[in-house]
């Protein structure tokens, strides 16, 4: 592991702001038209249909009414036929009455009414009997999409933590600090190494994330049965059978899960080791429980928002010159400034509460005797 190399005075400071109810709408639409975007090119591709396959015809059918959809639709953006046609499977030589089925985007057209078209397919599923060969760019969107969304978190993350050692607004002064839990307060017994993710989330999050889109599933499945059978009776069908997984891939979107260990930030609390903290494999120090007189996690709150720190107090502040980067970290809490917290080393990053809750446990069952709790109110 490589100790802190500074580019700019200090790699990052602990953050909570208040979410940007503009940013999330205009992120959101933005999300919606590029996905629908690389789902057009993919439907252009699936609907492009070469020449009519040789060979005697497993079924026929004769279309009898077409629908243009548009101008979003299971083909994302742009205009496609659908059509209803009879299917004859009579021809392959076996008896069967004929079926009415609905068939997908450009399979039948207007130019097919009145003619017989070879078909394939059973159980209700048919579809035109040529040769499909798929561009290549139907599928380029589509990893054009995963590969920058995640160029596009790393450059943010990079950029979040590579920021200029500049004092930015007013500074606020933090008053009406309580000590919670004083030094040598023991806590549950748990052996081995405790590794601890910044951002992770609370079993509470958890369950009011997968519970709002569980909302939104169920009113998707209600909606469906209310709509004649067709397209988008099966598009809400299909909102709410995703929405319905939502804890099988909810959890992939977590900090826990999400990266794994060397695109994450990680805080590890060892008893044999003292305590490790690393951000990308490339960014963190090391510091023994010899070079440690206090770990100390700070509440601060201010209205609504509440920031979490853990600010370590080493035994001799000269022995480390290498963590000079992370020496005396202020926070930012809103829109302003705290001032820098004197004589140790703050973690620069912010702790949710499921990864306080951690700490605790790490800390008052390997050295309780070093660890103590405090909030404030910043004023």
């Amino acid at each position: 592991m490589t100790t802190v190399t500074p580019s700019t005075g200090y790699e990052g400071v602990p953050a909570v702001r208040k979410p940007s109810l503009l940013r999330i709408a205009g992120l959101t639409v933005l999300a919606v038209v590029v996905l629908l975007g690389a789902w057009t090119a993919m439907a252009q591709g699936l609907t492009r249909f070469g020449p009519e396959r040789p060979g005697p015809a497993s079924a026929l059918a004769y279309a009898k009414s077409c629908d243009e959809v548009g101008p979003i639709s299971r083909g994302g953006f742009g205009y496609y036929w659908m059509c209803t046609a009879e299917v004859d499977t009579y021809v392959s030589g076996k008896y069967d009455e004929l079926k009415t089925i609905r068939f997908g985007l450009n399979e039948l057209t207007p130019a097919d009414i009145g003619k017989a078209v070879k078909v394939t397919g059973s159980k209700g599923k048919y579809r035109r009997d040529v040769e499909r060969q798929v561009p290549l760019w139907a599928f380029a969107p589509i990893v054009l999409v995963v590969v920058g969304a995640v160029l596009w978190a790393h450059h943010a993350r990079q950029r979040r933590f590579r920021r200029p050692a500049k004092p930015r607004g007013v500074e606020a002064a933090i008053a009406s600090t309580v000590c919670v839990r004083p030094l040598g307060t023991p806590g549950e017994s748990k052996f081995g190494d405790h590794v601890i993710f910044p951002n992770d989330w609370s079993r509470a999050k958890f369950w009011r994330v997968t519970g709002t889109v569980w909302a939104v599933a169920a009113v998707s499945g209600a909606v469906s049965f209310a709509l004649p059978a067709g397209d988008p009776q099966q598009a809400t069908r299909a909102l709410a059978l995703v929405g319905s997984l939502a804890p099988l891939w909810v959890i992939g979107v977590t900090p826990r899960w999400l990266g794994k260990a060397v695109h994450r930030t990680e805080l590890t609390v060892s008893r044999i080791n003292g305590i490790c903290w690393q951000r990308h494999n490339q960014l963190g120090f090391m510091l023994s429980w010899n070079d440690i007189a206090e770990v100390r996690l700070v509440t601060l709150t201010d209205g609504d928002l509440t920031l979490r720190v853990v600010d370590i107090y080493p035994v001799d502040p000269d022995r480390r010159p290498d963590l000079q980067a992370i020496w005396e970290l202020g926070a930012e809490l809103g829109q302003r400034n705290l001032p820098p917290v004197r004589g140790a080393h703050r973690i620069p990053e912010a702790l949710s509460d499921a990864a306080a809750d951690k700490l605790r446990v790490a800390m008052t069952s390997v050295f309780p005797e070093r660890f103590s709790e405090y909030a404030a109110q910043v004023s």
